[in-house]
């Protein structure tokens, strides 16, 4: 008979498990993130002259409902990375922000892509037949779905 003996102990092999989590976290965060700029990248592109009711965008007066509109990756209750990548008013961008802030303190799980359209009037853009998120939102879903299933 023969004896086997580990070259590691406890402490080690705890080490290559987390690690192992750690690596395997990063990606599925990669992952949902990158398919949220996706999504807010396809919305921001939109234009007035899509047909409206038919998930056509909307037109811009200021741009600070496009500059609000954005995803982050929520982790543990904070935001660790966001994306904003339509930039021509500050103010926007801030509703936005300030949106992501409010939606990041209310979220129990331990990871959450949040997609925003920060200014206080887009659901009432969405109530006009345009789309600002919500088709996009639907069609994320979809794709994470199939991606997760």
């Amino acid at each position: 008979m023969f004896s086997i003996e580990a070259d590691f102990n406890d402490s080690d092999l705890e080490a290559m498990i987390q690690e192992d989590l750690q690596a395997w976290f990063d990606e599925i965060t990669e992952v949902l993130m990158e398919a949220g700029k996706d999504c807010i990248d396809r919305q921001i592109a939109k234009q007035r002259a899509d047909v409206p009711g038919d998930g056509g965008g909307f037109g811009n007066i200021t741009y600070d409902l496009r500059s609000s509109m954005g995803c982050a990756m929520i982790v543990n209750g904070k935001i660790t990375e966001t994306y904003f990548p339509f930039t021509k008013t500050s103010e926007g961008k801030q509703q936005g922000m300030s949106l992501l802030e409010t939606v990041a303190g209310e979220i129990d799980e331990e990871i959450a892509l949040a997609l925003v359209a920060g200014e206080f009037y887009s659901v009432f853009v969405e109530s006009k037949g345009y789309d600002v998120l919500t088709m996009g939102k639907n069609k994320l879903e979809i794709e994470l779905d199939k991606l997760f299933a």
